[in-house]
């Protein structure tokens, strides 16, 4: 398998030869060319439309963090804020309207896939309450794949996420983004995503920060037997 951090020579050679034929291009363009399959950089030595697929790629980097918002909360204990004592007699003002409930949701709004509890408790106990980089025990619970991604439907092959997974098969073999389709979206790429302890990671804040970031990846190396440890690769 080979090493990104110190890429192989057929590769070193398909990037001098890439660099030689196209013009400049984003950085996120040369970053997947790092990681991308063998193939299918040989086939951009060819691609006459190297310009559209340098600005879809930079599209499709922007997608993945464009609602950072949405992205995995501290799964830290919340600490109750006090109450104040209200006398029997008050009530709200006459000028001021009650506040709305505190789950109302407009008629427009779309419906979200809900987090589950049970699997986020589930990814907690394989990795056991501990950050899978540093091993220490103030934990937070991350997604690999962005929640914000999955969690509600796209309405049709002009949204981000469908553009998204096509530009993927620029860059890696058709079977392979299949199969990393169905394990997130069984129902479908437009549909809600479906929310899977493969898909949480235990990080401490500062390192699921630099995560969120796009700061560092890890690479699946080799996997045991009983499938209950991941060697991976930092880079």
């Amino acid at each position: 398998m080979e090493d990104f951090n110190l890429p192989s020579p057929e590769r070193v050679a398909l990037l001098e030869r890439l660099q030689e034929v196209i013009r400049s291009v984003t950085p996120h363009f040369w970053a997947a060319c790092q990681i991308c399959d063998l193939g299918a950089l040989e086939e951009l030595l060819h691609e006459r439309h190297i310009l559209a697929i340098n600005y879809h790629t930079s599209q499709m980097v922007r997608h993945w963090g464009s609602s950072p918002r949405y992205q995995s909360r501290p799964s830290t204990p919340k600490t109750p804020t006090p109450q104040k004592s209200i006398a029997s007699n008050s009530g709200p003002s006459p000028s001021t309207p009650p506040p709305p409930p505190k789950r109302q949701k407009t008629l427009d709004s779309p419906t979200t896939l809900p987090r589950d509890a049970n699997i986020k408790k589930r990814a907690e106990e394989r990795d056991r309450f501990s950050c899978v980089l540093t091993g220490i025990k103030m934990i937070e619970v991350a997604y690999i794949y962005p929640y914000h991604l999955i969690k509600q439907k796209e309405e049709n092959k002009t949204g981000p996420r469908y553009e998204f997974w096509n530009q993927l098969r620029v860059f890696w073999p058709e079977k392979k983004i299949t199969t990393w389709e169905a394990k997130l979206f069984p129902q479908g790429i437009l549909e809600k995503g479906q929310e899977e302890v493969y898909n949480l990671i235990l990080l401490a804040p500062t390192v699921h920060a630099l995560w969120g970031r796009g700061l560092f990846a890890l690479k699946p190396i080799s996997e045991s037997d009983d499938k209950k440890t991941l060697i991976v690769q930092f880079f």
